[in-house]
């Protein structure tokens, strides 16, 4: 069985595949993977999101009187809309979905409720911020990249726009 070779794209010599370098020019062999290795490419709108949906490991920022502070813990949707929930105040998801608030607003000093009413778009862009836009406020918002992944399916099955 002969040996498999590739052809240098300088000096157009025949070498093993077992070499990565051109012996005569030096230049290195690029290799491509096929394209069934690549990933595949993440659609929200292929993803089916159950609600209630706890995303965790959220940093967001809390509106205070004295300007806005970060805080972090866990992100709860629903069909009315999106709570951070930080563990200091002590609020539990399954509390949290016992007594849904109708209004906006804290749930605890470093919790909130954002209802759909209130929540104009999701921004996650380099270049402009990551953040929730409501109500003309912007809420910078920070997650991992499964967390990105998760927030813009919940976006999609909550209809919140995204940019």
């Amino acid at each position: 069985m002969a040996e498999e070779t590739w052809t240098c794209p300088t000096c157009a010599e025949k070498i093993p595949s077992s070499e990565r370098v051109c012996p005569a020019c030096k230049v290195t062999r690029v290799i491509v993977p096929p394209a069934a290795v690549e990933p595949a490419e993440f659609l929200a709108d292929t993803v089916a999101i159950d609600l209630p949906h706890v995303i965790p490991e959220v940093r967001f920022s809390v509106p205070t009187e004295a300007g806005p502070e970060w805080s972090s813990g866990l992100m709860v949707a629903v069909e009315q809309g999106l709570a951070f929930l930080s563990p200091k105040d002590g609020v539990a998801p399954d509390q949290f979905l016992r007594a849904i608030p109708e209004v906006p607003g804290r749930i605890g000093e470093r919790s909130f409720f954002a209802p759909l009413t209130i929540i104009r778009r999701l921004v996650n862009n380099k270049l402009t911020g990551q953040f929730l836009e409501v109500e003309g406020n912007r809420l910078p918002l920070r997650f991992d990249a499964a967390g990105w992944k998760a927030i813009d399916a919940v976006c999609a099955r909550l209809g919140i726009a995204r940019s």
